[in-house]
């Protein structure tokens, strides 16, 4: 399948990376956050972009890397089909232009 074929690019991608960190103690959640985000940070250079479904609630820099090349097409696409952005749950394209 052609990168721009569908919305998704990276289809040659030959590994899945996906990790979870958890612990029972409220006490302890800053430090597992920390964990976590200082593992991805070292995992991060060797990875090329992101795949959609793992994650959710993505920030806009996330999103965009998860489309490649494809996202200023599909923001085209968000601007015709979704102006007020009604879909707009898990990583969310948003509209390019405002909404008046």
């Amino acid at each position: 399948v052609r990168p721009d074929a569908t919305a998704y690019w990276n289809r040659s991608a030959t590994y899945d990376f996906l990790s979870q960190v958890s612990w029972t103690e409220r006490s302890r959640d800053a430090q597992g956050a920390k964990v976590s985000r200082d593992m991805w940070e070292v995992v991060k250079p060797f990875t090329e972009g992101y795949y959609v479904n793992t994650s959710p609630g993505a920030d806009n820099s996330r999103v965009r890397a998860t489309y490649g090349d494809n996202y200023p097409r599909l923001v085209a696409i968000k601007d015709k089909y979704d102006p007020g952005n009604l879909f707009r749950m898990n990583a969310n394209i948003r509209p390019g232009k405002p909404v008046a």
